[in-house]
Formats: structure tokens, sequence, C-alpha cells
């Protein structure tokens, strides 16, 4: 229970079969606010509402992974 880095995310969306449709990959600085205080890391317990912006890759696109790195 310590402050840790932002993590990077990568985002991938699958059809039915899941075969890979688009990946999409985001920094801290892609999903923090501006003027967050992106250096201080992230709280133990914290709430960390995401917003995206991902291309529509259609209604093939049934499933999706994230991953955190």
């Amino acid at each position: 229970a310590k402050t840790q880095p932002f993590p990077d995310l990568d985002v991938t969306l699958f059809d039915a079969a899941g075969e890979l449709l688009a990946r999409y990959s985001f920094t801290p600085s892609d999903y923090l606010a501006q003027g967050s205080m992106k250096g201080a890391g992230m709280a133990p317990q914290a709430y960390l509402p995401l917003s995206l912006d991902l291309e529509d890759p259609g209604l093939q696109a049934v499933g999706f992974e994230l991953q955190f790195r």
C-alpha cells in the first residue's frame, strides 16, 4: 500500500472470432486531466476514472483487453 507511478495503458479490441481489430497505447499524459500531478504518482486505493478516445472500429468489435504497464 504505497504510491505507485501511473501506468501506461494498452487497449486491444477483438472481433467475435477473437481476431485483433485495433490496438491503442496511452501514456499517463494521454488519460490524466491537464494539470494533474502526474509526477506525484497514484495513491493507494485511488479512484481514477478514465476517458479514452478511440477510433470507432465498427460493429465487429465485440471484445476488449486492457493491459497496464
